[in-house]
């Protein structure tokens, strides 16, 4: 890890290292491993960490006015969106990530 960069988003990460992730993160904090690394299938009935699944990933991005992210006509500017290219990362928590107020 970089100096410095201990509260910024990890980039550049698999879809699987972050399911291997949420199963570390899971057994490291005594709780149930949701993912089965023979199938990579998610066992919901567990209590561990897992990725959100698509429909809950889009009513997060939604909020709770239930707005399309996507055809809300709104420009997205460097400024306001966290893309992770050319070291411009932002230091994770400076902004609400919506009215749910997700981390």
């Amino acid at each position: 890890m970089d100096p410095g960069k201990t509260n910024f988003p990890c980039v550049g990460v698999s879809w699987y290292g972050a399911q291997a992730y949420c199963n570390y993160l899971s057994e490291m904090q005594g709780l149930e491993q949701c993912i089965d690394f023979s199938d990579w299938n998610c066992d919901f009935t567990k209590n561990g960490y897992r990725l959100p699944t698509e429909a809950e990933w889009e009513k997060a991005a939604r909020g709770a006015r239930n707005r399309d992210p996507i055809r809300q006509q709104t420009p997205v500017w460097r400024t306001n969106a966290n893309l992770g290219t050319g070291g411009s990362d932002q230091f994770v928590g400076r902004r609400d990530c919506s009215t749910f107020k997700l981390r």
